[in-house]
């Protein structure tokens, strides 16, 4: 992981204790659950291409959905989420995203179809689970377990 990029996974953390200050009873989030879920499967295939392919969409969901936002966010600094559509809409995030593409594409490359199978698997996968993260948010929902 790059400075940069570990910069930002910093800043999130940070930007989402600030949100819940002011909480006194903070349930488990659908966001907990998907971070589990994807350690847990990355542990369990021990496989690189496998493992950078399941972590992908999660960069590459947020940049595309932090530059949408930002779009029609306004002003950043009296926005509720200003942080985050900042961080994930930034140009240096673009780029970082960009480079684990490449990431992946080159651990694809030269491995039998059915590691690569595998890796469409585990990114299907992983955009299923941050879909459902997503969707949990947008019903206020948390999740049973």
């Amino acid at each position: 992981m790059s400075s940069t990029l570990g910069a930002f996974t910093t800043r999130a953390e940070q930007s989402d204790k600030r949100r819940w200050t002011d909480v006194d009873d903070r349930s488990e989030t659908a966001s907990d659950e998907v971070e589990s879920a994807l350690e847990a499967a990355q542990l369990a295939s021990g496989e690189y291409g496998i493992a950078v392919a399941a972590v992908l969409p999660c960069f590459w969901i947020y940049q595309v959905v932090g530059t949408e936002l930002l779009d029609t966010a306004g002003d950043l600094e009296k926005h509720p989420y200003g942080d985050w559509i900042g961080m994930y809409a930034n140009p240096v995030f673009a780029e970082e995203t960009k480079i684990v593409r490449g990431i992946v594409d080159r651990a694809a490359e030269g491995v039998l179809e059915l590691q690569r199978q595998r890796m469409r698997d585990a990114f299907v996968q992983a955009s299923r689970y941050e879909w459902m993260f997503w969707d949990a948010a947008w019903r206020m929902e948390t999740w049973p377990i």
